[in-house]
């Protein structure tokens, strides 16, 4: 809802979870579950399937957090061609597509890949330490944002809508997979957990059944102009947002299909 007025599509949000990109030869598909009930984790090469339910009831934090614990302190050694399957998922797609009809069709293989693919989500535990350093703030940053970008291409399942990150120092954050919804809607799940998610400039155009988003063209004159508006002291608040309100309209216009990407 927008103002609690204006009701907005929803449908995007069904996909968040339970949902993965299959491969094909022609084209991907989108695979979406009505339920699931167990994600699966990657940790040192090695996945797990853990369950979310037990009896019929969801599990305690401190339940959750006891698996979680096991995966840590398990010293198995990956078995032949577990450690970097996810790099599947990072490359070409019709040498994916054809690997998952011919390896993954049946057998132990199907069973282990339907494990990962409907899945809620997946989750890495990853072995390095992420995060701002003061001593070195670009490199620090630079090298988390590439970590959660691609990590080592086999340690983040790709066709999964997100994996969520979780460095050995407590860091953590999302690798997110963009055919099944916009940055917008995982930025709003972020939030709900309580981080702050940055994201391009872009409009949702849910408006619109099935309504995506429309590019704002967020660097422009007036933006700075209205930033440097809203530093100065001198300014009062009539004359920073009469000014700029031409910044303003650019986000609306976006929001009702007309912004700088739509089809004339």
């Amino acid at each position: 809802m927008i103002q609690n007025t204006i009701p907005m599509c929803s449908s995007q949000y069904e996909r968040m979870f339970n949902t993965s990109r299959i491969p094909g030869i022609e084209t991907d598909t989108i695979q979406h579950m009505k339920d699931s009930r167990h994600i699966v984790v990657y940790h040192k090469g090695c996945y797990f399937k853990v369950w979310l339910y037990h009896d019929g009831r969801l599990l305690k934090l401190r339940e959750i957090e006891q698996q979680m614990q096991r995966i840590l302190d398990d010293s198995s050694e990956p078995q032949a061609g577990e450690e970097k399957l996810a790099a599947l998922t990072a490359g070409d797609r019709v040498p994916w597509a054809k690997a998952r009809q011919a390896y993954f069709g049946h057998g132990k293989n199907k069973q282990s890949l339907d494990a990962v693919e409907k899945a809620a989500f997946f989750v890495t535990l990853d072995e390095t330490e992420q995060g701002y350093r003061k001593e070195d703030p670009v490199t620090s940053m630079d090298t988390y944002a590439k970590s959660l970008l691609h990590g080592s291409c086999y340690d983040r399942w790709f066709d999964k809508t997100f994996t969520l990150v979780v460095f050995k120092n407590g860091k953590m954050g999302l690798n997110t997979e963009h055919s099944w919804a916009d940055a917008p809607i995982v930025g709003h799940l972020w939030e709900d957990m309580g981080k702050f998610c940055l994201t391009y400039g872009a409009s949702m155009t849910r408006l619109f059944r099935e309504g995506r988003t429309e590019t704002v063209r967020s660097c422009t004159t007036e933006s700075c102009n209205y930033v440097q508006a809203m530093e100065d002291p001198t300014q009062n608040d009539s004359h920073r947002f009469g000014k700029n309100i031409k910044q303003a309209m650019v986000d609306i216009i976006a929001l009702f299909g007309v912004g700088m990407n739509s089809t004339k």
